[in-house]
Formats: C-alpha cells, sequence, structure tokens
C-alpha cells in the first residue's frame, strides 16, 4: 500500500519595489489644502494636479470650493475642518459674508464663526474650539508676514502651515505650480515595512 503523497508547488512571488508601493500612499491633504487655499486668497486658477484621478473626498472639496469662491457661490467644504477653518478665516480677512455647506461629521462639530479670530495672536488661537491648532494655522498660512514674527507655537500643522507658505512663495517667485507630496508618516511606515520584509527582518 502506497501513501498518498501530495505535492505541494512552492510559488514564489517576488517583493514589489518601493516604488510600486508610493502608488498606495495617499496624498498629504494638510499640505495640498493649504496650498489650494493660497491659490483661492490669490485669485490663481486651480493647480492642475486636482484633475488626477481618484482623490480623497477632501482634495475633491477643495477643488470645488476653487472654482465656486470667485463666484461668490456656497462653498461646499464637505467634511474637512481644516478647509472651513481656512476659508472662513480668509473671509474675514477679505470682508465677505460667505456660506458655507458642511456634510457629515463636521455638521456637528464645534467650529468658531467669530470675526476676532483676526486679533487674536496665535498662541491664543490654539485655544479655540477645543484647543484645536487649525485656528492658528490658518491665521499663520493667510497672514505669514505678519505672524511669522509671533511666537509660533511648537505644533505640527502649524508648522506645516509655514512650510506650505514658504513653498507656495518660492514657486510662485518661480512662475511655477506648487508641488503636491504624499503622507510622509505613512511613507515612512512603507519604508520600513518595505526594508523589513526584504531585508528578512
Amino acid at each position: 500500500m502506497h501513501n498518498n503523497i501530495i505535492k505541494v508547488k512552492r510559488v514564489f512571488i517576488p517583493m514589489p519595489k518601493f516604488g510600486d508601493l508610493e502608488t498606495y500612499i495617499p496624498w498629504d491633504k494638510s499640505w495640498i489644502i493649504r496650498l489650494g487655499v493660497l491659490d483661492i486668497a490669490s485669485g490663481i486658477p486651480p493647480n492642475p494636479f486636482f484633475e488626477t484621478p481618484g482623490l480623497g473626498d477632501d482634495l475633491q472639496a477643495i477643488y470645488r470650493c476653487s472654482l465656486e469662491w470667485p463666484n461668490n457661490e456656497p462653498l461646499h467644504v464637505g467634511e474637512s475642518a481644516t478647509l472651513l477653518r481656512n476659508l472662513r478665516y480668509l473671509s474675514y480677512l477679505q470682508g465677505k459674508s460667505r456660506e458655507f455647506v458642511s456634510s457629515g461629521s463636521l455638521i456637528h462639530r464645534n467650529v468658531s464663526d467669530d470675526p476676532h479670530v483676526l486679533q487674536e495672536s496665535l498662541d491664543d488661537l490654539m485655544h479655540r474650539d477645543g484647543e484645536t491648532s487649525q485656528w492658528a494655522a490658518a491665521a499663520l498660512l493667510l497672514e505669514y508676514p505678519r505672524r511669522v514674527h509671533e511666537h509660533i507655537p511648537e505644533e505640527e500643522k502649524v508648522y506645516v502651515s509655514k512650510a506650505a507658505y514658504e513653498h507656495w512663495m518660492i514657486q510662485h517667485s518661480r512662475g511655477a505650480l506648487w508641488a503636491p507630496r504624499k503622507d510622509a508618516t505613512i511613507a515612512r511606515q512603507a519604508h520600513a515595512f518595505h526594508n523589513g520584509m526584504t531585508l528578512g527582518g
């Protein structure tokens, strides 16, 4: 009597190159929203980047608002509190009363509607709306020449505004478009995972 032997064929699946993994890393929404807001504030048409297929809801919202803003249409900010606060701050700066249309969870979130934010310091703005950094980040982004001389709170998203403004100004001075970027945190995690797999760690 012969034993039944099951032969298992080994299939080797090569690890994709890191460059292939980058297609799965999401765009940095915080960075791109800020740059899109600066375009809106300066009356610049939307960056062609926004024609990229498959953009997430928040990036579609900034593109939509960039088309609505110059026509004085209601601004459909979706669920992005970052976009809402930035455009609300911009409306205060320009002395315009704008209608904002939120959706999803943003409808129930606490978002100040108070033009006095223009007079508050970056440090004071950090205490608004449950101590979110978004008002301070919006103020630094949209009033950089004045606000950069204040004490800048040690908060990541505030410094994203600083970096975004400086990048936007450099590109604008060159007559070039701003550049989108991928989410750095997820990119680092993907890079570490890829290295661990390829090195057998």
